[in-house]
């Protein structure tokens, strides 16, 4: 029998060539057991054109809130909003140029932080704080844990004979970038074991778009649960004032 020729050893070099081409195929399976995701510009992209959205779209930036990763952009019309890992897209309606902000849509707020967005930020803008005024009338019968709750933007209801208590709260939330001109603001997640159980129940209130958008809360303000006022206000670098963005909801806060 011939011998068999021993295999040379592989090079020091010839090493980490392999080594770099077996951790490659490895990254390559897992992305492909992932779903092959794409990058969240190119997944944002991709959602855009799914929706047929006909305008042009600049790229903001991605974040994560409460389980979801979302992609923003910006057209002359819209703050588009896009769940990448849901295939949802949400248009926010701009009025003219400059400054806008919203919130993420998010049906689980009262037990999550809930996000912010501003974006087209004046030029040279180097900080953002958004302020948040958020109030409502309310009653509140049973006990704490076991209780009946009843909260209207407006005093102006049937109250079934008991005296409503006014609330209200402020918030400050200083910006994180988001890239271009734009900015996040999160308003962290409260314990729900929390004694204040009216901010549990209302605050809730700020990711829903029809606080803000309503044609049924425009002809009917007393069916409004909350009253809120919303204001990114963005600086330079010497702390000086560029612009703002003002939100409020359908009956303009009050």
């Amino acid at each position: 029998m011939m011998d068999r020729k021993k295999r040379k050893p592989l090079s020091r070099g010839g090493k980490t060539v392999r080594n770099l081409l077996l951790a490659a195929l490895a990254g390559v399976l897992v992305w492909i057991n992932a779903g092959a995701p794409l990058p969240p510009e190119q997944e944002f992209q991709r959602l855009v054109q799914t929706n047929f959205l006909e305008d042009e779209v600049q790229f903001l930036g991605d974040f994560e809130t409460s389980g979801l990763h979302w992609g923003a952009g910006l057209t002359d019309q819209w703050l588009v909003l896009g769940a990448l890992d849901r295939g949802r897209m949400e248009l926010w309606p701009r009025e003219g140029d400059g400054p806008v902000v919203a919130p993420a849509p998010d049906d689980f707020a009262r037990w999550s932080e809930i996000a912010f967005v501003a974006a087209d930020a004046p030029e040279g803008t180097a900080s953002a704080q958004l302020t948040i005024d958020l109030s409502c009338w309310y009653t509140h019968t049973g006990t704490a844990t076991n209780g009946t709750w009843s909260y209207w933007a407006s005093e102006d209801q049937d109250w079934g004979g008991l005296t409503p208590t006014y609330w209200e709260n402020t918030y400050t939330l200083e910006g994180e970038p988001l890239g271009d001109g734009a900015f996040l603001f999160y308003l962290p997640e409260l314990d729900p074991l929390d004694t204040r159980d009216i901010e549990l129940l209302v605050r809730s209130y700020l990711a829903d778009w029809d606080l803000y958008l309503s044609q049924v809360y425009q002809e009917n303000p007393n069916r409004r649960s909350a009253a809120c006022t919303l204001s990114a206000v963005f600086y330079d670098r010497a702390g000086s004032e560029l612009g703002r963005a003002e939100l409020t909801d359908i009956q303009g806060g009050v």
